[in-house]
């Protein structure tokens, strides 16, 4: 849902209409997307559809209460219970509904892994019917791969968000065997690499679609459900074509082992740059 700050209001309604009607059953959105209108957008769109969708959003950054100060870059956080709380009813609110089905920490320090009480809030949250699973939503900070470990270890969280696609694979690749191990689902955010596998860059890569049918971004997809430890990937779309081309990508023929192996080797060598022309 993160086209929700291009498109109009109307043109966001339809594309996640569209996307349940093509088989698409996952919403990934957060609290602080447009200060709530992420979750607005989903509600409005798919609110008589609740039961057969997925909703997933995020918590932990407060703009109901801070004031702008010059320089300021983000939201300041807040992952204490009664916040938690205050934040979880607003979601609701905003996405009329009385359970959140996956509930993520946004960008969270392991300080705020550390925390009993966030984690005993979230727990009290399930017994209580408003969450049924929650999780972790890594930031790109500093401090990312102690927290996502953390979490998997030792607060056993039902799954965690990472960036990862064919150009971006570091900080996956830490956690795939914590994730493994644990059968923590992990959730492939970017998997096209901010818009540079959506077709619009094909060096060094167009090897992949020469064989298949599939189109760049379909193999982007492909290429991040490849992994089992990835339960879903999270592409952000911004067009009817382009929503139609990810949703068909399921039915796209897998990866070849040795197509997975190039790429693979393509990303140590960081694409062979010195044989750029």
């Amino acid at each position: 849902t993160s086209g929700w700050g291009k498109l109009d209001e109307r043109e966001s309604v339809a594309l996640l209409s569209q996307a349940l009607d093509l088989g698409i059953s996952f919403f990934d959105t957060a609290d602080a997307h447009g200060e709530g209108y992420g979750e607005e957008i989903v509600a409005k769109a798919l609110g008589r559809q609740r039961n057969s969708i997925i909703i997933g959003t995020k918590f932990g950054y407060d703009f109901y209460t801070h004031e702008e100060t010059p320089g300021q870059q983000e939201y300041p956080q807040n992952f204490s219970p009664s916040f938690v709380r205050y934040a979880c009813e607003q979601s609701l609110r905003r996405l009329h509904t009385d359970y959140i089905d996956l509930y993520q920490l946004h960008n969270p320090s392991l300080r705020a892994i550390e925390s009993d009480d966030l984690f005993e809030t979230l727990e009290a949250l399930v017994k209580e019917g408003k969450v049924r699973y929650y999780g972790c939503a890594l930031g790109p900070d500093t401090g990312w791969f102690e927290a996502g470990e953390a979490s998997i270890k030792e607060r056993r969280v039902s799954s965690v968000q990472i960036v990862y696609s064919i150009l971006e694979q570091e900080h996956a690749r830490k956690l795939f065997p914590i994730a493994e191990k644990e059968g923590t689902g992990l959730l492939s955010r970017a998997p096209h690499a901010w818009g540079m596998l959506d077709g619009t860059y094909d060096k060094y890569l167009d090897f992949l679609t020469q064989e298949t049918d599939a189109t760049m971004g379909q193999v982007a997809i492909k290429f991040a459900l490849a992994r089992k430890s990835i339960a879903s990937a999270l592409p952000d779309i911004t067009s009817q074509e382009q929503l139609r081309e990810f949703a068909l990508a399921p039915e796209t023929p897998d990866l070849t082992a040795e197509a997975l192996e190039r790429i693979d080797d393509l990303y140590d060598q960081t694409f062979y740059p010195e044989e750029a022309p």
